[in-house]
């Protein structure tokens, strides 16, 4: 997509397929590897599956934000578990879950509808329950 100047927006509008997610999470689960070959550096993964902003106050799905990846914590199996996320517009989410050695994509198709994101978060949340 691109604005009115006609220069690229970066902030989104990729078309993803749910396999192409997975990889993507992979390789941060895999602190930047892919297919076993070092493809980002893994202390900018860490940094980046670690969020610090603090945005829990205003976002109802986050706890923290930072290098477009959020932060948050699920309860698993008795005990809180921490979860790093991208998240797209309707619902469409990557969900890095270290402490369950978990990657879980979801593709939506809910644009612009609320219930896309509180969906995604049902079907982490049921994953969770039995992972």
């Amino acid at each position: 997509m691109r604005d009115a100047a006609g220069n690229v927006k970066g902030q989104g509008n990729l078309s993803l397929a749910v396999d192409d997610l997975a990889r993507i999470g992979q390789m941060g689960f895999d602190r930047g590897r892919h297919g076993g070959e070092r493809v980002i550096g893994g202390d900018w993964i860490d940094a980046t599956l670690a969020p610090t902003v603090p945005i829990g106050d205003t976002d109802p799905f986050a706890d923290r934000y930072g290098r477009f990846w959020y932060g948050t914590t699920h309860p698993s199996r008795g005990q809180e578990v921490h979860v790093a996320f991208a998240s797209g517009n309707g619902g469409n989410k990557i969900y890095v879950i270290p402490a369950r050695h978990m990657v879980v994509a979801i593709t939506s198709r809910a644009y612009g509808r609320g219930y896309g994101q509180r969906r995604s978060q049902d079907i982490l949340r049921a994953l969770l329950a039995v992972a």
